[in-house]
């Protein structure tokens, strides 16, 4: 192997060890300086980790999508509603069973409406042979840490609409 491939290949190492150490930070000093130069790049690619899901101090907040179809008469349609069953429970155990992709993308339209909703609604309308216009209904929890809520500090919930996006 040659000297310049052994520094290339540790360069990419170290690289994607930055890439994963930038995952794992969260409203750290130093992944204020990792993120611009390595979270992105692994996010636009696809590589990002998102541990801090994990405990010690695991991820509070959910969003879900209510896609609501409106008709040219006026009468409206819930074609897309992912709170069921109820999320978060309140005093009852609830327990996500199985796993379905399109969870996924429902997190990608709450987390960015204005680039995903527009094309999920065409999609949407085209499938489904649909005349009106959809908007999405953003729905919002933020769970308290456990101690906190423990304490009895309730889940905070707000809703958000965006759209109407009228099918082609």
């Amino acid at each position: 192997m040659t000297l310049l491939r052994r520094v290339g290949l540790h360069v990419w190492i170290v690289a994607l060890l930055l890439g994963l150490l930038s995952s794992n930070l969260e409203d750290d000093p130093l992944d204020h300086i990792l993120e611009p130069w390595f979270g992105r790049p692994f996010a636009a690619i696809g590589l990002r980790q998102y541990w801090a899901m994990f405990a010690p101090d695991p991820v509070h907040n959910a969003r879900f999508v209510r896609m609501t179809l409106t008709a040219p008469d006026g009468s409206q349609t819930e074609l897309w509603d992912t709170e069921e069953p109820p999320f978060p429970p309140g005093s009852r155990a609830w327990m996500g069973v199985g796993y379905q992709r399109l969870t996924k993308w429902e997190k990608q339209v709450a987390l960015k409406p204005d680039r995903w909703g527009k094309p999920t609604a065409e999609a949407l309308c085209r499938l489904g042979n649909l005349h009106g216009s959809i908007s999405a209904t953003i729905v919002a929890y933020t769970t308290p840490p456990p101690l906190r809520r423990q304490a009895g500090t309730q889940i905070a919930r707000s809703e958000s609409v965006a759209g109407p996006w009228v099918c082609p």
